[in-house]
């Protein structure tokens, strides 16, 4: 049991150096349960970090609640709490996505793997992400907007990276079909998180 924590924290910490042995590594991990613990990991990070402390300064999210029973002056808490489900349910949603993606186009399709490769590079941003929100919230705390403009220049750049080098070492997939895919299901990513999510 410690080995395997062990050896998921270790990709964990590669994948901002060496992302490549990272990826490689994670082929060793059981799949999904890797990306399953990640993901939570993810959800818990974003609620401590980012929300949590929202609620605790008895600050209201500037853009108000998208879904009419769950009140603005509530919604985060509503995100302290289920967040980890939010992110839960996109994994899937994602990984199911690029699954059917991969069989259409006659490639190599494995869902366990799609699963443990999309969770950790999933927790591995969200850390970068919640600085850069801290950073951006004491500097220009009313504008909110920009916090999305930062998720989205991470995610293009860096997420883009990262997957095309995870499925391409995870799956043996060619490097931009990935990174295609990154940048597709980011573009399909960004209605859903302005539905349930919220800069701070």
């Amino acid at each position: 049991m410690r080995s395997s924590i062990r050896s998921f924290c270790d990709v964990i910490k590669r994948i901002y150096f060496h992302p490549r042995a990272a990826f490689q590594a994670l082929k060793f991990l059981p799949a999904p349960q890797a990306g399953l613990i990640a993901i939570i990991g993810r959800g818990m990070l974003i609620s401590l970090f980012t929300y949590l402390p929202m609620v605790l300064m008895g600050r209201e999210p500037q853009i108000a609640s998208s879904i009419s029973f769950i009140p603005t002056a509530q919604y985060y808490k509503f995100l302290t709490w289920f967040s980890p489900v939010i992110f839960l349910f996109e994994w899937a949603l994602f990984g199911s996505l690029f699954y059917m993606v991969l069989r259409l186009f006659h490639q190599p399709a494995d869902f366990d793997m799609i699963l443990n490769i999309g969770g950790v590079i999933d927790l591995a941003v969200q850390p970068v992400l919640i600085i850069i929100d801290w950073i951006i919230f004491f500097i220009l705390p009313n504008f909110p907007a920009i916090t999305g403009v930062s998720h989205w220049i991470v995610v293009m750049a860096w997420v883009t990276w990262l997957c095309g080098t995870g499925y391409h070492e995870g799956l043996g997939l060619p490097w931009w079909f990935g990174a295609a895919f990154s940048i597709i299901s980011s573009a399909l990513h960004f209605p859903l998180a302005y539905l349930f999510m919220r800069p701070i």
